[in-house]
C-alpha cells in the first residue's frame, strides 16, 4: 500500500515501512511485558485484541480509500 501511494519515492516508502515494522517488533514485547507487571495479563492481552481489531479496521478503509490505479 505505501509503495502504491508513495510510486514517485518507493525507495523512501520501503524504507520507512521497514523501519515502523522493525521499531513494531521491538518495542511490542517489552510494551506488553510492561502493561502484565501492571495492570495484569489479563489486561495487557486485552490491549492487543484491541490493537489487532484497530489494525484490522484501518487497513480495511485505508485498502478502500488509498488505491490508485497505475
Amino acid at each position: 500500500m505505501a509503495l502504491t501511494v508513495a510510486a514517485d519515492e518507493a525507495d523512501a516508502a520501503s524504507g520507512y515501512t521497514s523501519l515502523g515494522t522493525g521499531l513494531a517488533m521491538l518495542i511490542a514485547p517489552f510494551t506488553l511485558g510492561w502493561l502484565a507487571d501492571t495492570y495484569g495479563l489479563a489486561s495487557a492481552y486485552g490491549v492487543v485484541t484491541v490493537q489487532i481489531g484497530t489494525a484490522i479496521v484501518v487497513t480495511l478503509l485505508a485498502n478502500r480509500t488509498g488505491h490508485t490505479s497505475v
